[in-house]
């Protein structure tokens, strides 16, 4: 019998490693609205890297595996909604022209459902474990790995909800269910906005509003997204680096947001 935890168990050093999760599962939340323009092809290209990345970490388990991918603008499209491995080439692409910048934002409402849409998956996991493994994964709960990831660059002008209700769905996915969120922002100070919405500081990221800045974010957020959704949360390892922080944002630029770039360590 092929056992998908065998190359845990397997080998030399002292350090057991971690067993690998039950299930995974990774929302992607972008804003495709018009202000977006000013970076390019940066948010297509990172998400056509996002899902390959997904696709990547998918291929390295055998567990249940689950990634969605959503875009907003005047309203929210899910673009994927699936496990990664059976992705195909015109769903990827698909989801390259999502980020494509067309009209408004409607952010705070985008959010608060991809956060339901992935507890309702959570539930559904669960409850179709054994009661052995439900136990299990009450007293293990980074079994079920949940990670939103989501980027904005203006503020919300279409949605029915506010700051208030995004923050108590973010609160209430991250101390019940144990979802990790992590937040860029451009055009605004991030972390300022990211505590509006419950969103620590140390899961936001200011984001430059040119190509080149951008295209560095992106690529950190998928890293830091496959990093936090593969590793437990416990290794005190930050999931946004300095080295990213200086990448993602150009000084200038963030002083005009009251947002002050860490300098490299001498």
């Amino acid at each position: 019998m092929k056992l998908s935890c065998l190359k845990h168990v397997k080998r030399e050093s002292s350090i057991r490693p971690p067993a690998p999760n039950l299930y995974t599962d990774v929302t992607f939340v972008g804003d495709a609205s018009g202000s977006m323009v000013s970076m390019g092809q940066a948010p297509t290209k990172g998400a056509e890297q996002f899902i390959r990345d997904q696709i990547k970490s998918a291929n390295k388990t055998e567990s249940k595996f689950h990634v969605e991918f959503t875009t907003f603008a005047t309203t929210a499209t899910t673009r994927f909604s699936g496990d990664p491995r059976n992705i195909s080439a015109e769903k990827i692409h698909d989801c390259i022209n999502g980020m494509l910048p067309t009209t408004f934002t409607k952010f705070y409402d985008s959010l608060i459902a991809a956060i339901k849409r992935q507890q309702t998956r959570m539930n559904k996991f669960y409850d179709s474990c054994t009661r052995e493994t439900r136990q299990m994964i009450d007293e293990n709960t980074w079994l079920i790995a949940s990670v939103i990831t989501t980027i904005t660059d203006g503020m919300d002008n279409k949605s029915i909800g506010n700051a208030a209700a995004t923050k108590r769905a973010v609160t209430n996915h991250r101390e019940n269910f144990g979802a990790t969120i992590i937040f860029l922002g451009a055009n605004f100070n991030a972390e300022d906005f990211a505590a509006t919405i419950g969103i620590a500081a140390e899961n936001s990221l200011q984001v430059g509003c040119d190509e080149y800045h951008a295209a560095q974010a992106f690529r950190g957020m998928s890293l830091a997204t496959m990093r936090a959704s593969t590793q437990p949360t416990s290794d005190n390892i930050p999931l946004i680096s300095r080295c990213l922080r200086q990448a993602s944002c150009d000084p200038m630029e963030a002083s005009t947001y009251n947002v002050k770039i860490p300098q490299t360590i001498v």
